[in-house]
């Protein structure tokens, strides 16, 4: 299903329903130190291990770059984040190897969940607010939006 289908959806019959935005820590330093070749399959690499943790109606998009929105229907803020720490562990302990190399591989989640008469902008606003503390946590971790709160 699209993403305005999911949300038209929500809408009509809300249902708990979480966001996960990823992001490759220190991505460019692969693609600096190894060449976008190492990047791409970095990229395939970290989707493969995504997807491998989400059920089968949990949807995964490349948004750009080195990041990723998994969007969660009929899923509480924190069963996202426990989601989200399962797909952090999955990829750091993942080797990763270019040229006989390893080259050491994290992820970092913000999560947020859907409220209200929400959008999904919003929440995916909610959720790269809490990508951004991940980051100012010094990377590899999950950060759930404090305005998320039990559903």
């Amino acid at each position: 299903a699209s993403c305005s289908r999911t949300h038209r959806r929500w809408l009509n019959q809300p249902e708990p329903l979480a966001m996960v935005f990823i992001d490759i820590d220190r991505f460019q330093n692969v693609n600096h130190a190894w060449g976008h070749l190492a990047g791409d399959k970095a990229l395939t690499s970290v989707a493969r291990l995504v997807q491998s943790g989400l059920r089968a109606q949990d949807y995964l998009a490349r948004y750009g770059g080195d990041e990723f929105v998994v969007i969660l229907p009929n899923t509480t803020a924190e069963s996202a984040f426990a989601i989200a720490e399962e797909i952090r562990a999955r990829v750091a302990k993942t080797r990763f190897h270019v040229k006989g190399n390893r080259v050491p591989l994290t992820v970092s989640c913000g999560i947020s969940a859907l409220r209200g008469t929400d959008s999904f902008f919003n929440c995916l606003k909610r959720a790269d607010q809490a990508l951004d503390t991940a980051r100012r946590r010094g990377y590899n971790c999950s950060v759930l939006h404090p305005d998320s709160g039990s559903q």
